[in-house]
């Protein structure tokens, strides 16, 4: 029986909108400070610096000046320059300007909304491990948003995403995993996953995990919870 239509509760819905620099070995964070200084030194402003950069081809400084242009960072707000910038950043495989050129066309903003252009792009950021595309997708694929309902879809992105931290994309794992929804029905595994989210700080997840757990044999609640340190453990690397 589907814990979502038994309990009304629903998937965590909101997708993730622009996001700014961002680099997991933490070298990209690095990189931009050190520019940043360097630029305090120049008679140039940072912006003239940025634009030098980005015109030269350096993807990083072409992304950053699309999330200023989309934003209105530094910069009068013109979010359909803010998309030519992610455009030229994306098309060099920068996974963040790929992202976030997704969520312009998924959105309508700078560009006329298209979801196939959406897709490719999401996919593109996804496929290189870009967590809050790989939820995105996820989404997307759970709602039948942009693509036809697919919950195999929507619960392989999921995964994807929530072995890399994301506390939404936990928790939807979890309820798709107590609904048998693209996945074989495991309370063990839901319990797990929604326990990590709770972790997270996601609000809903504490009640849905402990239902989940009245569901439960005293053994495969102390395998549930078992896997719920192995999960801690994984996904905060």
């Amino acid at each position: 029986m589907s814990i979502c239509k038994t309990l009304g509760v629903s998937v965590a819905i909101a997708f993730f909108p622009l996001g700014g620099c961002s680099d997991r070995s933490g070298s990209r964070v690095k990189k931009v400070a050190a520019e940043t200084a360097s630029e305090s030194q120049s008679p140039k402003t940072p912006l003239q610096r940025r634009l030098e950069r980005a015109n030269a081809g350096d993807a990083a400084a072409q992304s950053d000046l699309g999330r200023m242009y989309a934003i209105g960072d530094g910069v009068p707000q013109n979010q359909a320059e803010g998309v030519k910038w992610y455009r030229l950043a994306a098309e060099q495989g920068n996974e963040l300007a790929q992202y976030n050129l997704g969520v312009m066309y998924g959105t309508g903003l700078g560009v006329t909304q298209d979801y196939v252009e959406a897709y490719t792009w999401y996919r593109l950021a996804a496929e290189q491990g870009f967590a809050p595309a790989q939820y995105n997708l996820g989404n997307w694929f759970d709602k039948g948003e942009g693509v036809p309902q697919d919950y195999v879809e929507a619960v392989k992105w999921y995964g994807l995403a929530a072995e890399q931290g994301l506390t939404l994309a936990q928790y939807n794992l979890g309820l798709r995993l107590a609904n048998g929804q693209g996945v074989p029905q495991d309370f063990i595994k839901a319990y797990a996953w929604l326990s990590v989210a709770a972790a997270g700080g996601y609000r809903d997840a504490p009640k849905y995990r402990d239902i989940i757990a009245g569901k439960l044999t005293p053994g495969q609640l102390l395998q549930a919870q078992q896997r719920a340190t192995e999960l801690f453990k994984t996904s905060a690397r």
